[in-house]
């Protein structure tokens, strides 16, 4: 390693290679270079999260749960919401199909969780949305009835651009 001052330009451009090939949907290629990148910075969550999501791309869950553990209970420990939500939402969206959907169910209830407490209402129909298509894809369609309702409710008081969604998900 030389020179500090060099630093700084050899991790921009590993990680705009990384960018790159992730761009590419070549997650292996991304995940090298990301990782080079992480020998010129410490303690870098987004980068962490860049690998990670190298795994989730690949469909490697065990992968991508062991790098956004420490990611998770530092934002936890931090009070930092949007990022909590935004991981959980990744592997929800990861997880939410067969024969996963029960993984997936579970990161959006944690979603539910902290919007319910710190969200705004946008997010909240969105999330609500979110769950009852969850619950649908399990045929669980009381509880997916609940949470379109719970959705379309929060849609009436609210500048809800995607009530025609709600709308449709309530009729299937």
């Amino acid at each position: 390693r030389q020179d500090a001052r060099h630093d700084r330009p050899r991790r921009d451009v590993y990680l705009g290679l990384g960018d790159l090939f992730f761009q590419e949907k070549l997650y292996g290629n991304a995940r090298r270079y990301y990782r080079k990148a992480t020998e010129y910075t410490q303690n870098d969550h987004t980068l962490l999260e860049k690998i990670a999501d190298t795994f989730l791309h690949e469909a490697r869950y065990d992968s991508t749960e062991v790098i956004y553990q420490p990611l998770i209970a530092r934002y936890e420990e931090q009070g930092d919401y949007p990022h909590l939500v935004q991981i959980y939402q990744k592997l929800a969206n990861a997880e939410g199909r067969p024969p996963n959907d029960t993984t997936g169910l579970i990161y959006y209830r944690r979603i539910e969780k902290i919007l319910e407490s710190q969200g705004l209402p946008e997010e909240r129909a969105v999330m609500y949305n979110n769950v009852g298509k969850q619950y649908a894809v399990r045929n669980d369609y009381k509880n997916a009835l609940e949470y379109f309702r719970k959705a379309e409710l929060q849609c009436e008081y609210i500048n809800c651009d995607y009530k025609h969604i709600v709308s449709a998900n309530l009729g299937i």
